[in-house]
């Protein structure tokens, strides 16, 4: 309502321009679609420097040859790995989040039940401290310098490594 006591109608909302006659879902499509046929030429017309600008068509037969393998002779050393590299990737995070809730469950439950146990674990009563330096340890020993993977195993050296870097992470002492 207006000073003057009249009813003006609401202002429009400003919102996706519409194109009589076309559905407003390709309408959406079309800057998407404009921008990479844009760069495409740009790139075949040697505006756009293709070893530093791939075009998308360079960028799409070189993930086709990643993930499938080469479709000409020659070596390519990440040539079909793709699916594998995926595949190890999605382990790892498995692996962590399985060996996370076996170890973080059971000490938080210990931790919750006994006011001992969470003063042995955390004397300062600082849970979020103590649960980084677990989740980190978790993941160091996973993928990190820690891992049985990242050189000759000595458990000595992991289980000292994951003492430190848990003392670094609740701040305990600090990393030299």
């Amino acid at each position: 309502m207006s000073v003057d006591g009249t009813v003006r109608p609401a202002p429009r909302s400003v919102g996706m321009a519409r194109i009589p006659g076309l559905p407003a879902w390709l309408v959406v499509l079309v800057v998407p679609v404009a921008t990479l046929a844009l760069w495409g030429l740009a790139g075949r017309a040697g505006i756009l420097p293709t070893g530093l600008i791939p075009t998308p068509s360079m960028t799409v037969d070189a993930w086709y040859v990643w993930t499938f393998g080469p479709d000409s002779g020659g070596f390519n050393a990440y040539s079909g790995t793709w699916g594998g590299v995926v595949l190890n990737s999605a382990q790892r995070v498995v692996q962590g989040y399985v060996l996370a809730v076996l170890i973080a469950v059971p000490v938080g439950i210990l931790i919750g039940w006994s006011s001992v146990v969470a003063r042995l674990i955390d004397p300062d009563h600082a849970p979020e401290l103590t649960a980084a330096g677990l989740v980190g340890a978790i993941a160091e020993a996973l993928v990190g310098p820690l891992s049985p993977t990242a050189g000759p195993y000595d458990p000595d050296v992991l289980v000292s490594g994951l003492v430190a870097f848990c003392l670094r992470a609740t701040e305990v002492r600090k990393a030299a």
